[in-house]
């Protein structure tokens, strides 16, 4: 876990929650570090810890794919023969 840390530093600040501190750093070097932490590090509590900042950092989209925006219902897809 210190190894991600220090990967992480001047980067991403954690003190119970997770806050971004450099914001073009992360975009230009740490994003690409945590999703392959999170996807291949052997360690599940790096993996599990990579994601979460992925996670928490990506935000919760406005709606979810297949819904109609704020119906929040999936939306239908009708075919027809030509």
């Amino acid at each position: 876990m210190d190894e991600l840390k220090k990967s992480l530093q001047g980067v991403v600040e954690t003190d119970g929650k997770v806050r971004v501190a450099n914001k073009d750093l992360l975009r230009a070097q740490a994003i690409d570090r945590l999703v392959f932490n999170g996807v291949f590090h052997e360690n599940p509590e790096i993996k599990q810890a990579a994601r979460n900042i992925v996670r928490d950092q990506a935000g919760r989209p406005k709606y979810r794919a297949g819904e109609r925006q704020g119906a929040g219902h999936p939306a239908r897809l009708h075919f027809t023969s030509l």
